[in-house]
This record gives structure tokens, C-alpha cells and sequence, in this order.
């Protein structure tokens, strides 16, 4: 007689195989366009989201991307923990306008707090997207680049 493996065995296998971008348990998912882009993206609103971020994924599909949300413009700053490929970041104001971009690099879960890097907005934000890397270097004019409907 064929053995199958317990039920509680495969959905752990199921959940641990997945690669699902909504993995995170961030609830909140909305269609947004990004310098022309239609792009399914996650919300993180609260702090404990925010600071949660992509950790512990395997990556990034080009069809989504993930946004944080901040009660006001201000200067932002971001670090990557926990995070083994590069993404792009993009910020914007609370018009939905471009302010800046930039790359940050993967990290591995051996690197101490205190030697990740920072990646900084040019001027204050309300809104900072994480996309796949390379997404900010396809567009042709940046400056014009909107982030809409604005959350």
C-alpha cells in the first residue's frame, strides 16, 4: 500500500516552497501606476510593516511592488536587513512627484545592523516604492515620473 505524507506535512511544504510576493502578511494590496507602470503593490502603513518590508524573500516579480506610506513629507531613510537581492527604490512627495531613486544592495542575514548601509531620499517624502532593480534605469526621464492614484 503507497504512504502519503500527512496532511500537515505538505501544507508546510506548500507554504515553505512558495515564493509568493504577498507572503509578508501585509493585507493590504492596490493597483497603482508608477512612472507609467501598472503595478500590483503592497501597503505598508504601519511601523511594524514598514520596518518588515521585503525581508526574508526570495525576490521581487516586475509586476509588483511595495509601498510605504508615511503620515507627512519629511526626509526618509532606508536600510535593507535580511533582503539577498537588490531592489530599486523610489521616492515621492505627497502630490505623488518624483523626488528621487536609488539601488540598494542585498544583504545577508550575517551582516550587522550596524554596518548596513543607508539610502536616503534627496528632499522630504511622503511615499517610497520598492521595485525589481533596474526598474528606475528603464524609465527615460525620471524627473517626470509619477506615482499615481496617490494612497
Amino acid at each position: 500500500m503507497k504512504r502519503s505524507a500527512p496532511r500537515w506535512f505538505l501544507s508546510l511544504v506548500m507554504i515553505s516552497a512558495s515564493t509568493s510576493f504577498a507572503a509578508s502578511g501585509l493585507k493590504e494590496v492596490k493597483k497603482i501606476r508608477l512612472c507609467g507602470k501598472s503595478l500590483s503593490a503592497e501597503i505598508a502603513r504601519s511601523d511594524e510593516e514598514r520596518s518588515r518590508g521585503l525581508m526574508n524573500r526570495r525576490g521581487i516579480p516586475n509586476t509588483k511592488a511595495m509601498v510605504f506610506v508615511f503620515e507627512s513629507e519629511r526626509p526618509l531613510s532606508f536600510w535593507m536587513k535580511n533582503v539577498p537581492f537588490d531592489i530599486d527604490i523610489g521616492f515621492f512627495d505627497a502630490k505623488g512627484s518624483y523626488v528621487s531613486h536609488t539601488t540598494m544592495a542585498g544583504t545577508t542575514p550575517m551582516q550587522l545592523e550596524s554596518t548596513l548601509p543607508a539610502y536616503p531620499s534627496d528632499a522630504p517624502a511622503k511615499y517610497a516604492v520598492e521595485v525589481s532593480a533596474g526598474f528606475f534605469g528603464k524609465i527615460k526621464n525620471t524627473k517626470s515620473c509619477r506615482l499615481t492614484p496617490l494612497l
